[in-house]
């Protein structure tokens, strides 16, 4: 299941690195969200941390002032116990 949303990224980080013999290479964005004001103990804003593939993702954003404003791909998968929503793309609005 694929949906598209425009949202806000307030960040970005890349890492790159061997950890114990363990290589790693990704990227992070942070995204802004509202919080749930349906209690009345909360308003406001908060970020949501996602994993967006290798660190050649942040090369695609790493020049843009932020916080921006994306068009912003997701996809829910499952392994047929839970669900979990991947963030597969980021296209910044002009």
């Amino acid at each position: 299941m694929s949906d598209k949303q425009t949202l806000i990224i307030t960040g970005a980080k890349r890492s790159v690195g061997d950890f114990n013999g363990n290589k790693y290479d990704k990227t992070v964005v942070y995204v802004q969200a509202p919080l749930d004001s349906s209690t009345g103990n909360a308003t406001g804003f908060a970020t949501i941390e996602y994993n967006w593939g290798t660190s050649i993702n942040y090369g695609r954003i790493a020049h843009l002032d932020f916080p921006f404003q994306a068009e912003v791909a997701f996809q829910t998968v499952t392994n047929g116990k839970t669900s979990k929503v991947i963030l597969t793309d980021i296209e910044p609005v002009e």
